[in-house]
């Protein structure tokens, strides 16, 4: 960890923000991946199929990012972890989006019904019907096992993402109108999963007490040192081979 903080001393990055700097600007980051879904939605509806692809991933990435900001923000130590810190960056692999559902895991084991009871308002929203109508934690953050299966998606999503926006070729023209609908409904499914999951995290995270959000935060910390140590474990293995 020291190492990487030299590393990028003196550099401008997300990852040099304070706490209190990325609780002020995660929610701008989330809007404006709200903004690229709308859009993405909207291209959809005119038949333009692989630009929606295109700007559903770029808002993807950005909800990635105000993720991760907003966990570190709220007193989660994902900084030390590499591959979450790797979040931060637009092309995701394989590895940083299994150790973001790992996290998830960690939170839904940790995260109790109790912190998250809603009161039913007139017009309430989608997520908080979800949330009024769960008896576990478990069915609070059902979606978490779906976005697990998905993780072959994620590691091909910047591959997607060009595809919707550049012409290429590999034998023949890749033109981005080739791009189906049914492909981008599928990357708009798997992102709407992973989205309403840290939706419901989050809420459950605001109704919390003060104190029950400090034991709450203690004990993800640790979940997180466990998975810190069995990835340094795992790189220290692989580097051996």
């Amino acid at each position: 960890m020291q190492d990487f903080k030299k590393q990028h001393e003196g550099k401008i990055s997300f990852l040099n923000l304070s706490r209190e700097e990325c609780q002020a600007i995660n929610q701008k980051i989330l809007d404006n991946g709200h903004i690229l879904l709308g859009t993405a939605q909207h291209c959809s509806s005119q038949n333009n199929h692989g630009l929606a692809l295109s700007l559903t991933i770029l808002g993807a990435e950005e909800y990635l990012k105000g993720m991760i900001l907003y966990f570190n923000g709220i007193g989660i130590n994902v900084f030390t972890i590499q591959e979450l810190r790797g979040l931060l960056s637009n092309h995701k692999n394989r590895h940083e989006m299994a150790c973001l559902m790992e996290l998830l895991r960690i939170i839904e084991m940790i995260i109790t019904v109790d912190s998250i009871e809603v009161t039913k308002r007139a017009n309430t929203s989608l997520i908080d019907d979800l949330i009024s109508l769960a008896n576990t934690a478990s069915v609070v953050l059902k979606s978490v096992v779906g976005i697990t299966d998905n993780i072959n998606w994620w590691e091909k999503a910047d591959d997607y993402k060009k595809r919707g926006l550049y012409v290429g070729y590999d034998g023949a023209l890749l033109l981005p109108s080739s791009i189906t609908k049914e492909e981008y409904d599928t990357a708009n499914k798997i992102v709407t999963e992973l989205i309403n999951s840290f939706r419901v995290i989050k809420i459950a995270f605001e109704r919390m007490s003060p104190d029950e959000l400090q034991r709450t935060l203690e004990d993800i910390n640790k979940g997180l040192a466990i998975m810190a140590s069995k990835n340094q474990k795992s790189n220290k293995e692989m580097l051996k081979k």
